[in-house]
């Protein structure tokens, strides 16, 4: 042996049983075998091949007091311990993690960074692959091996593998091939790591959601929500075009490729055809349940989507997933209505339920596959919920104070209720559904004096009250504010399933999706409606602007700012009313 070459017929078996004894020889000879670790990777094959080969039978030694040896055997790089000796490799690693539990946390790190694939600086000083791809290949297989032996045998440590998982997940800076790589093998381990494949799909979007929030960031819009009811296809071309050009294509290009590999391994798991490229990095054994897939992708989903508003891309996962069965549509709808009507006193457990109101609204008006019966009976329901909330709190009571936040979970449905309501009417009044929709009492909590047309999203709102006064269901236009203003909406709106630019999966996703179509009669009306939302929104931003700068200039007392800031707009208001004479608010009221 090279670390003992004074006396050739000591093993280092025999050092380890002899060092564990105290032996003052076997401990010198114990620290060059530690010593030696830092040579290996300098040395020959066929060197490497006659150290390495004495170390293979040791690992029922390698007790808490061989902690250096463990840490030195840990942090060798499998590409230096030669091919015909890995296998043995691997099985000293499961040995001492199976057999000395101080060290288990240890093997699972070495385990679980070999997911990560190697890497190297090529010519242009970028990072890049070191291997070829058969070669990382294997290199990943026999860390899945080991992270698999470990927890068949000690089940109770998968807490510990979910940790270790988390810890090693890339950073976003990180190159595409890097984190691509990782999502594969988290995305492989689900498939024999049952104890925790809830929390490995958690990971997985938990992550993806920070990348889809950090593309939000870079290309998010104004917040009229006028983008969503998009009729002309120039518009929609001229939006996508500048939300290419604003965002960044690294980051684009790492989520695009995540959600690739995510449809794609969920297509497989369902017996449905893939491409050969998917299937060479997928380790699917057909053992795992379809529906066992799908449990622990909603799951996280319903964990980690419904608290996050600004999501664009991550959330036709649960679009694509709710469209393979019709069994799986109507779970993920009724998890979010459950999710909505649970009562919630915590601020957490309140905003979870207005982004179950987005979700089950964005499912309604945008999955091309939920048919109108289905949408019809959940928009019932979600009146009949607003109705109730109403006889509650009391129709008109003076004691309510409308925009609280106390009352968010109600806003975020009736926000989600004109939305859903906006996009499908057509196919209502197709079906003579409308008889059923008189009988909803809508204006009972329109007309409520927690006066939810006004809190709602103002293109939402103006769709809607178009709409309804086309359907004659209910006249709302006087509820609306007739100016852009600035207030405290008691909830957070989120527009799910609006917009898909990624280009890898787009014609998975688009053939899911349905597109804002109105009557015939309504479009041009209620294109007007939107674009006037637009402009006043871009008008009132403007103005804010001003009056920032303006703001240490002196207020001229008896013009119609003195009056404070209801002055104007309450004359306009009032002068709305049927029959009534227009004010002039800039001068004294002539009530000749």
């Amino acid at each position: 042996m090279a670390a003992a070459s004074e006396n050739q017929t000591i093993s280092a078996r025999d050092v380890i049983t002899r060092f564990s004894k105290g032996d003052v020889q076997a401990i010198l000879l114990y620290k060059k075998i530690c010593n030696a670790f830092d040579l290996v990777e300098k040395w020959d094959e066929n060197a490497s091949r006659q150290f390495l080969s004495q170390i293979l039978d040791i690992g029922d030694l390698l007790d808490h007091a061989c902690k250096t040896l463990v840490e030195n055997i840990i942090k060798l790089k499998w590409t230096k311990v030669p091919m015909d000796l890995r296998m043995r490799w691997r099985n000293l690693l499961c040995e001492i993690g199976v057999k000395h539990v101080v060290h288990l946390e240890k093997i699972y790190q070495c385990a679980i960074r070999a997911f990560l694939p190697e890497e190297m600086s090529n010519d242009k000083g970028e990072l890049a692959l070191a291997l070829p791809e058969d070669q990382q290949a294997e290199l990943f297989g026999m860390a899945h091996s080991i992270v698999n032996q470990l927890l068949i045998v000690l089940p109770v440590s998968a807490k510990m593998a979910s940790k270790m998982l988390s810890r090693y997940f890339p950073y976003q800076s990180s190159p595409v091939f890097k984190i691509t790589a990782y999502v594969r093998n988290l995305i492989n381990a689900s498939e024999y790591a049952s104890v925790i494949r809830e929390e490995i799909w958690g990971l997985i979007i938990d992550n993806l959601v920070n990348f889809d929030s950090l593309i939000g960031r870079e290309t998010s819009g104004d917040d009229s929500g006028a983008e969503i009811f998009m009729i002309d296809e120039d518009d929609d071309n001229s939006r996508a075009s500048a939300v290419m050009e604003g965002c960044n294509p690294d980051h684009m290009a790492k989520l695009d490729q995540a959600m690739r590999d995510i449809i794609d391994y969920v297509h497989a798991s369902h017996a449905i055809e893939i491409d050969d490229d998917a299937a060479a990095w997928m380790h699917c054994s057909g053992k795992v349940e379809s529906e066992s897939v799908f449990n622990a992708i909603h799951a996280a989903l319903m964990r980690h989507l419904l608290n996050v508003p600004s999501v664009r891309y991550v959330s036709f996962l649960w679009l694509f997933l709710a469209s393979l069965k019709e069994e799986y549509t109507e779970r993920v709808l009724s998890s979010l209505w459950e999710c909505l009507i649970r009562p919630s006193s915590l601020d957490g457990e309140a905003k979870k339920s207005q982004g179950a109101a987005s979700y089950l609204a964005a499912f309604i008006a945008r999955a091309k596959y939920i048919d109108i019966r289905m949408a019809q009976s959940y928009l019932a329901k979600m009146a009949a919920y607003l109705c109730s909330y109403v006889d509650r709190v009391g129709l008109s009571s003076r004691t309510i104070v409308p925009g609280l936040s106390h009352h968010g979970v109600f806003y975020a449905m009736a926000n989600a209720f004109f939305l859903a309501f906006s996009f499908r009417y057509r196919e209502i009044v197709k079906i003579g559904g409308l008889d059923e929709v008189r009988h909803w009492g809508i204006a009972r909590f329109i007309h409520s004096s927690l006066d939810p047309l006004k809190y709602s999203v103002v293109s939402v709102g103006r769709c809607f009250a178009a709409v309804s006064r086309s359907l004659q269901l209910v006249y709302c236009n006087h509820v609306l504010p007739l100016t852009m203003t600035e207030f405290n909406r008691p909830f957070d709106p989120c527009f799910p399933f609006d917009a898909y630019f990624l280009q890898k999966t787009v014609a998975l996703i688009s053939p899911l999706t349905r597109k804002f179509s109105p009557m015939k009669e309504d479009a041009d009306n209620l294109t007007r409606e939107i674009k006037m939302a637009r402009v006043e929104k871009k008008e009132e931003e403007e103005e804010s602007a001003i009056d920032f700068l303006d703001d240490d200039e002196e207020m001229d007392y008896g013009s119609p700012k003195s009056f404070g800031p209801l002055s104007s707009g309450l004359f306009t208001v009032y002068s709305t009313s049927p029959g009534l004479r227009p004010f002039q608010s800039g001068s004294p009221m002539d009530m000749r």
